[in-house]
């Protein structure tokens, strides 16, 4: 039983691992360096694409931009009392006040008459022109 215990004993401490210890450190120091260079290289990569993709979601929401619509010449009319936008025509009554938004300033108006989906609903100064 000693003698296999010897005979065992002398195989691990032949191996390499045991005879040049400091080999072995620099080797997976080797192997650290390697990793964390591929990491650095890998985060670099992903955080560039990210960006890039970032300035690519930043045009479009730019482009969506209230302020945007506006500057290519759409305007946005609102109730002045509660700031709600107006999306249909039959929802406003004659001598409903609005405002009306757009790129540079706004105006107040007067509603006079009302044409929606084709059935004019005309204020008698309407009737008049």
């Amino acid at each position: 039983m000693a003698g296999a215990a010897r005979t065992r004993l002398d195989a691990l401490a032949a191996r390499r691992v045991f005879r040049r210890p400091l080999e072995r450190v620099q080797e997976l120091e080797r192997r650290l360096d390697e990793i964390q260079l591929r990491a650095t290289r890998a985060s670099g990569a992903a955080i560039r694409d990210a960006r890039q993709q970032l300035r690519g979601y930043a045009g479009r929401l730019e482009s969506l931009s209230p302020l945007k619509v506006l500057a290519r010449g759409y305007s946005v009319t609102q109730r002045p009392r509660d700031l709600t936008v107006v999306r249909n025509a039959s929802d406003l009554e004659i001598g409903e006040e609005l405002l009306t938004r757009y790129a540079a300033g706004r105006t107040w108006s007067r509603v006079e008459a009302i044409e929606a989906d084709d059935a004019p609903q005309a204020s008698s100064r309407r009737e008049e022109l």
